[in-house]
């Protein structure tokens, strides 16, 4: 595993395809957008299990994540799927952040290096949730970094309900 932001899997995107593996009716069929989606892991996770995703990331992430998705294309279609890839800067956010969807998906967005985004990021998040997404996020909670607490209270602070769950 790479542990570069964007350029390799980190564990909360495995915890969360996993989690998505063993809902598929958070999933199927339904419109996604994926916030920070690295490498394309939970995109792809969604996708392969029918979902409608738009990956986002920075602009220097862009190029694996669209190599990703086009070497899983077939299998996407396959299983009913489909995947774009959208750059997405969350101090700046794009007609992307406007559009409705069923589902806002995300792993590890905030840690010590990036805690600038945090404040733009619970503003985006709360504005999808307003237009009806529902959101299903994994951060790992961690005593060195506070960052990720301080996101889910940011979102608490906005009136955004965070339902905590320990996967086992």
């Amino acid at each position: 595993k790479q542990r570069s932001t964007g350029a390799g899997v980190w564990e909360c995107g495995e915890v969360l395809s996993a989690y998505l593996e063993q809902t598929p009716a958070t999933c199927r069929g339904k419109r996604v957008l994926e916030l920070g989606a690295g490498c394309g892991l939970v995109a792809l996770a969604l996708a392969a299990r029918g979902a409608d995703v738009v990956a986002t990331e920075r602009a220097v992430a862009l190029p694996l994540l669209k190599r990703n998705a086009a070497r899983n294309e077939e299998t996407i279609k396959k299983r009913g799927g489909a995947v774009t890839i959208e750059e997405l800067d969350w101090t700046a956010p794009s007609a992307v952040a406007t559009r409705r969807y069923d589902v806002v998906a995300g792993s590890d967005l905030v840690f010590a290096t990036n805690a600038d985004c945090l404040e733009p990021l619970a503003d985006l998040v709360e504005g999808l949730v307003n237009r009806g997404a529902a959101g299903v996020l994994a951060h790992e909670l961690r005593d060195r970094d506070a960052t990720p607490t301080r996101f889910l209270d940011a979102l608490k602070r906005r009136g955004v309900r965070v339902d905590e769950t320990v996967p086992r």
